[in-house]
């Protein structure tokens, strides 16, 4: 063939490549390590086809630990932990604090200019809650995101130990707008037109419970005195099914906001039986829950980060 036609040239080059890697390399005058390299490419794409598994999974199903991602993958242990130990370094995975989880990472997203399954407040909250934790009762907190219209979510916690974990993480878990410390805040931090507005939604898909307690004239007042005292509380014996009633617990929550407008929030979890909130205010718990959630603001801000509920 002639060397001046282009496709003669690709095919003449696709033959040499394959008898190289197929020959010895003695049959070319090559040295013997040019065959460990090709070998080792080779190797190399299959580490990337397997890395590229692991995320393609993550981001068709959300957090997963590492069972569920063996099973689901077919990868064993060694390998995907080799895998996410990589994945985290360079910043596309992160671990979960509870449930021994891993999700992709929001700055995934903006690297490939697509929304990653994380919700940016979890990730750039997660070093302030661990550090909020260093309380003197170690309590632990929960982050809520507004994730809709008269929604909001549990996106982070810190309940790794004792009796609220891990069955009583709650990750996922959607509160009532009405009897939470987290709906609470959030409502009482919203204007009145835009409170008016995801009042509506939540009525809509709002249990019996809480749509009783609306109708007897409770809110209100309940939005008044979270006002005033900068934190929502929760409700007392209130709780949300797949949870069992017992341990009874307790709550504080305070709004996520800065001045693009308002994110989430965050709280403080403890038991009934051991605290009360008189030591929870005596502690000045409640004044690091409100610097926490300004620096959770803060870090929303400096990322840029947009409020789902704008100001």
């Amino acid at each position: 063939f002639s060397l001046k036609e282009p496709v003669s040239v690709l095919i003449w080059l696709v033959r040499l490549c394959h008898t190289i890697i197929k020959r010895q390399p003695s049959a070319w005058g090559l040295k013997p390590n040019l065959q460990a390299v090709i070998t080792m490419s080779i190797k190399k794409i299959r580490a990337v086809e397997r890395a590229l598994l692991v995320i393609e999974t993550l981001s068709q199903s959300g957090s997963l630990s590492l069972n569920q991602l063996r099973q689901k993958t077919g990868l064993d242990n060694a390998t995907l932990l080799r895998i996410l130990t990589t994945l985290k370094d360079r910043g596309w995975v992160r671990p979960l604090i509870v449930e021994k989880k891993y999700t992709l990472s929001h700055s995934l997203g903006a690297r490939l200019d697509i929304s990653a399954w994380v919700h940016p407040i979890s990730e750039l909250a997660a070093p302030v809650m661990l550090a909020l934790k260093s309380n003197p009762f170690h309590l632990p907190s929960d982050l809520c995101a507004i994730v809709g219209e008269g929604i909001v979510e549990i996106v982070e916690s810190t309940r790794q130990r004792g009796p609220l974990a891990p069955t009583r993480t709650g990750l996922g878990l959607r509160p009532s707008l009405f009897k939470s410390a987290h709906g609470r805040a959030i409502l009482a931090a919203m204007p009145d037109s835009v409170r008016a507005q995801h009042l509506e939604k939540f009525l809509n898909r709002a249990s019996k419970e809480d749509k009783l307690w609306y109708q007897q004239g409770l809110f209100e007042e309940e939005i008044a005195r979270t006002q005033d005292r900068g934190y929502g509380i929760r409700e007392p014996h209130y709780w949300e099914p797949p949870f069992d009633e017992d341990p009874a617990f307790c709550a504080i929550a305070v709004c996520i906001q800065n001045e693009a407008g308002i994110y989430g929030s965050i709280s403080l979890i403890w038991l009934e039986q051991e605290l009360s909130l008189e030591q929870i205010l005596k502690a000045e718990l409640a004044q690091k829950l409100r610097l926490a959630a300004q620096e959770i603001a803060e870090a929303l801000a400096k990322n840029n980060i947009p409020a789902p509920i704008a100001m």
